[in-house]
């Protein structure tokens, strides 16, 4: 662990492929190494994914977020996440990849199902119940992907988002706003396509003039995966991985998944190529998000031996009954709901 993570700490970790004993014994190992063997002893969020249950091997699934928007019920959405925020903490997470609030206007797009309508105004309660849900539960959750992702040229993922200032406000970027303003979440996922041709993770117009200054967002934002590097192989408008990343961190993505662009950054700031007020500024960001999730209050959880004997079991057939009676009355009812819309 040593040679992978040295004396500097890590932001986040995701163990998405692990199951929940596995996520709850690795994410206690590593939480610890950070907090007693790095410079600063700073807690790290430890992050699954959770759209309809959390991923981890033998969860609890429920259904998708397509299926619960049918019910137009966001006490159901409440429910269902502050019964997944009892599964993901007995693993050890601490916050979560969820939910998906992207209004949907095309329907060839192939992740549909990720998110609760076309109706911004549903999409909106849905998502603040589902967030509440996680907050209430105990766990951060992570809204995404921000930019008007449900609606890319031809209905293919990652193209870019061709829709006007009025259009992004009053539907594409709504659900965003509303919750922002309406709930304590502090962490946004920004997506990895592009709008009017602008890359998201590289829009400061996007990630800082509407969602902190305008919105008043004080949490952090966490690039989608590979995000940063798309700037270069993907959408051509930064020649290399250190012009992306400073092109990413200026305009307000302060963590980057799934890539390596940022670890140039302590050179370019040697170099005087970037300016470390944007260091400084990106690293209060995420250390705000984990003041607020409690990390530094307890960075652990649950004890460990009560996390094994909570943690979900690999058969789900040996899921509690009443998680068993939940999901059955959910699937019942968003089942109903779908046939009759």
């Amino acid at each position: 662990m040593k040679n992978i993570i040295g004396t500097l700490g890590w932001g986040a970790v995701e163990g998405l492929t692990l199951t929940g004993t596995e996520m709850a014994r690795y994410t206690r190992q590593i939480q610890q190494y950070c907090i007693e063997n790095t410079r600063l002893g700073i807690p790290i969020f430890t992050v699954s994914e959770s759209l309809h249950g959390a991923v981890q091997d033998g969860a609890t699934i429920f259904p998708q977020a397509v299926a619960l928007g049918c019910t137009f019920n966001p006490g159901l959405a409440y429910q269902m996440t502050k019964a997944i925020s009892g599964e993901l903490k007995a693993m050890g997470v601490n916050q979560v990849l969820s939910p998906v609030i992207d209004v949907i206007h095309e329907l060839r797009w192939g992740r549909v199902e990720e998110s609760f309508g076309e109706d911004p105004f549903l999409v909106s309660q849905m998502g603040v119940h589902e967030i509440n849900g996680y907050i209430d539960g105990g766990i951060s959750p992570m809204l995404k992907v921000l930019g008007p992702h449900g609606i890319p040229t031809s209905g293919l993922n990652l193209a870019s988002t061709e829709a006007g200032e009025r259009d992004l406000r009053e539907f594409y970027l709504k659900p965003y706003e509303v919750a922002v303003k309406r709930t304590g979440v502090n962490a946004v996922m920004t997506a990895y396509n592009s709008t009017n041709r602008i890359p998201n993770t590289a829009s400061k117009w996007l990630l800082t003039d509407l969602l902190r200054t305008e919105w008043g967002f004080k949490g952090y934002t966490y690039s989608d995966w590979g995000a940063v590097s798309m700037l270069y192989s993907f959408h051509k408008v930064a020649a290399d991985a250190e012009e992306a990343a400073k092109m990413a961190l200026e305009a307000g993505t302060d963590l980057e998944a799934s890539s390596d662009c940022y670890a140039r950054i302590p050179e370019m700031v040697r170099s005087g190529k970037l300016d470390i007020k944007y260091v400084d500024q990106a690293c209060s960001r995420v250390l705000y998000a984990k003041f607020k999730a409690g990390l530094f209050e307890n960075p652990y959880g649950l004890p460990l031996k009560n996390t094994m004997q909570k943690c979900i079991p690999k058969n789900t057939s040996r899921c509690h009954a009443e998680y068993r009676k939940k999901v059955w009355c959910w699937q019942r009812t968003t089942t109903t709901c779908c046939r009759s819309t």
